[in-house]
């Protein structure tokens, strides 16, 4: 059948192509008005947008995987990283990092910034540590502890149950 117009079927429709060199080829737009069932591979070239997408089982992405806005995990879900799950970010109630590798945790930033751990939702520092420079601990956002070039610095009453001093002595 040489068909050189529109063709409207109703109805079931079955394509029977059993030799390889027999294909449907569908050039331009296809809309489906209901479901489509594939029990098959399937292979898309080309940009393919899908408004929902659910998928069941193991799921590998290669390249470069960007998330819109966000990326959503639910409680006891996992982020695992490295051959041996070495590396795992995850929440049960409390949040943790968790590192079972062989090497160290490296959290870095620039020479002329800094790191600080605060109090979620405020402003409050907890520790601050200065890249060149040195740390500082606080207590209620007042700085406590300091280390320097030249030793440390403590700010306030400073309580010890035993104290070995040598040399100068104020």
């Amino acid at each position: 059948v040489d068909i050189n117009a529109g063709l409207d079927v109703d109805g079931r429709t079955e394509l029977d192509i059993t030799n390889i060199a027999e294909t449907l080829n569908v050039v331009g737009i296809s809309t489906f008005a209901s479901d489509v069932d594939i029990n098959g591979s399937v292979d898309i070239d080309g940009h393919t947008e899908l408004d929902n997408l659910n998928v069941s089982g193991v799921s590998t992405l290669t390249g470069n995987v960007s998330f819109g806005s966000s990326a959503f995990f639910g409680d006891n879900d996992k982020i695992n990283m490295g051959d041996s799950d070495d590396l795992k970010i995850y929440h049960d109630g409390d949040s943790y990092i968790s590192h079972n590798g062989t090497g160290n945790i490296h959290i870095t930033t620039p020479s002329n910034a800094a790191i600080d751990l605060m109090k979620h939702g405020t402003t409050e520092k907890l520790a601050r540590f200065i890249a060149d420079g040195g740390v500082e601990l606080y207590y209620k956002n007042a700085k406590k502890f300091e280390t320097s070039g030249i030793g440390v610095t403590v700010t306030g009453q400073l309580d010890s149950t035993t104290l070995n001093v040598s040399g100068v002595s104020t």
